[in-house]
């Protein structure tokens, strides 16, 4: 054999060789095609966390989303709620401040008008009762609007 022929000879045997060795190296670094036990049971593991961590990030953007649609809502209605009864209150103070003024005649306890003075005490009563009812909604609504 001439050396040109044996140069091309051995020459290409060592290309073979290193595609070969690189082809080797290749699949001992790729993944097992047939995955085992433990593989499967951590992929498992990991799509259920990240499961998880998905129906967390919904609950919480569900959450902050229901804060921020309803809240200026639910803020608006507690204090027109609030305002209502005020006025209802302020009604029934009102008809019972006029029975009071109407009955004022019986302020003092005198044996025939006992009857009349005890209905004086009970509208008077009544009247300022319900008058700090609807005092205090009407402050509430103002204190809550201002938050």
């Amino acid at each position: 054999m001439d050396r040109e022929r044996f140069g091309r000879a051995l020459g290409t045997g060592a290309r073979e060789a290193a595609k070969a060795l690189l082809s080797a190296a290749d699949a001992a670094a790729a993944p097992d095609p047939k995955p085992s036990a433990n593989a499967v049971r951590e992929r498992v593991a990991q799509v259920q966390q990240n499961a998880r961590q998905t129906t967390r990030g919904v609950r919480e953007g569900s959450r902050r989303f229901g804060e921020a649609a309803w809240g200026p809502v639910a803020k608006a209605g507690g204090t027109i709620w609030l305002e209502v009864t005020g006025v209802f209150f302020a009604l029934v103070a009102l008809a019972m401040g006029t029975e009071a003024w109407r009955l004022r005649a019986n302020l003092h306890d005198l044996g025939p008008n006992h009857a009349l003075h005890l209905r004086f005490l009970v509208a008077a009563g009544v009247a300022s009762l319900f008058g700090f009812f609807s005092l205090s909604n009407f402050v509430r609504a103002n204190l809550r609007s201002r938050r």
